[in-house]
């Protein structure tokens, strides 16, 4: 069956089709800056999650509202994680070697991993927040240090804006939160 340019791809409806998708469909699909495609909110890619802190669909590949709106919660995270995690993290988005993903209960535990192979080429992995000694489980669901943590979810190496962004709000949250002794 051949597809016309005024049809839904979907459902294969010709009322109310506006870039390939009727009205009905398009309230089911969200598009994916970075994958470039439409997600459907069943079956999101990794770039976009549902938010309880926004109350919508959030992420790096979300282009509803700006990037800038994940600024906030980065602060409050690093605030509540302390220097040696921001540093942590800044390197590890810096050279593209950060991968989070959840693994149990939602928060807890949070198991963030470093993507590199060791010399005996094993995977090695850690859970980054109890290395730091992070207590997540006085976190909100919906709170900014949560939000944060699934906007670090959607940071994939193919996500290169958002990633540098996220790299600059580090920067600016470290410099105003010295190490004691550290003087410029």
């Amino acid at each position: 069956m051949t597809r016309t340019l005024d049809e839904c791809w979907r459902c294969h409806k010709t009322d109310g089709v506006e870039n390939g998708l009727c009205d009905d469909c398009a309230d089911h699909y969200i598009y994916c800056d970075v994958c470039r495609d439409d997600q459907h909110e069943d079956d999101l890619c990794r770039h976009i999650y549902w938010s309880e802190h926004w109350g919508g669909f959030a992420g790096a590949g979300y282009c509803e509202f700006s990037h800038d709106h994940h600024r906030e919660p980065m602060r409050a995270l690093l605030d509540a994680c302390g220097f040696k995690f921001a540093s942590w993290l800044y390197r590890a988005l810096c050279l593209d070697r950060l991968c989070v993903a959840f693994w149990g209960p939602m928060l807890g535990p949070l198991w963030v991993e470093n993507r590199y192979v060791d010399r005996d080429f094993r995977f090695r992995s850690l859970d980054i927040l109890r290395d730091h000694n992070v207590d997540t489980d006085s976190w909100d669901n919906g709170g900014e240090e949560a939000e944060a943590i699934f906007w670090l979810s959607s940071l994939w190496p193919d996500v290169e804006k958002p990633r540098w962004d996220t790299v600059q709000w580090i920067r600016e949250w470290m410099e105003q939160h010295q190490m004691p002794g550290d003087h410029k």
